[in-house]
C-alpha cells in the first residue's frame, strides 16, 4: 500500500511569491512486495521497498495488474506483475475460437491437438491432426472402411468407403 505525504513550502520574496511541493513516498511493508534492504525508520511499519509499478512487452508499457494481449493472437495473455511478465492463458487459435494448451477439439471430423513447443526464449503453439475421421452424408464422422452414405459432387451414394492417407492430411471416398 503506497502513502504520499506532501509539504507545502511557501516562501515569499521581495517581488516574487515561490510555493515548493515536496513529495515523499513510502511504502507499508506489504507481505506481497518483494522486498529489498529493510531499514527501520520508525516504530511503526514504514520500511524501503522497491515498488514495481510497469512491465514492458514489445516495445509497450504496461501498469501493474494490468493484463493484455500478445499482437499475434488474442488466445496468448499476459499480466503484468511486480514488473515481470506473466502469461495466464496460453492456447491455440483456430476459427476464432481459443483451444487451451494440451486440449483436444474436433471440427468436421478432424480431431486436432493445441501443443506448445519451446525454441530458446519463445514459445509457439500450434494445432497439429490428432486423427481424421470420414464423415457421411448426415456430416456425422465415421471411421475408415466402414460403408455409409455420401453426397458427392451433388450426387447421392448409398455405399461409399472412405480411405486416409498422406499421414492423415488427406481422406478420398470410392462409392458404389
Amino acid at each position: 500500500m503506497l502513502h504520499f505525504t506532501m509539504m507545502n513550502k511557501c516562501v515569499i520574496f521581495v517581488s516574487a511569491y515561490i510555493c515548493l511541493v515536496v513529495l515523499t513516498l513510502e511504502a507499508r511493508a506489504d507481505p506481497e512486495l518483494p522486498e529489498v534492504g529493510v531499514e527501520e525508520r520508525s516504530p511503526t511499519s514504514y520500511v524501503n521497498r522497491r515498488v514495481y509499478s510497469y512491465c514492458y512487452s514489445n516495445g509497450r508499457q504496461y501498469s501493474h495488474g494490468q493484463t493484455f494481449y500478445s499482437g499475434t493472437s488474442r488466445c496468448l495473455r499476459y499480466r503484468c506483475n511486480r514488473g515481470r511478465v506473466e502469461n495466464i492463458q496460453e492456447a491455440c487459435e483456430m476459427d476464432g475460437r481459443c483451444h487451451r494448451v494440451g486440449s483436444y477439439f474436433t471440427r468436421q471430423c478432424v480431431t486436432y491437438r493445441c501443443e506448445k513447443s519451446n525454441r530458446g526464449t519463445h514459445s509457439y503453439y500450434q494445432t497439429t491432426i490428432f486423427r481424421r475421421q470420414c464423415e457421411d452424408a448426415q456430416g456425422r464422422c465415421r471411421r475408415e472402411g466402414a460403408t455409409f452414405p455420401k453426397v458427392l459432387d451433388g450426387k447421392y451414394y448409398r455405399n461409399c468407403r472412405c480411405e486416409i492417407k498422406d499421414f492423415k492430411r488427406s481422406v478420398y471416398y470410392s462409392c458404389d
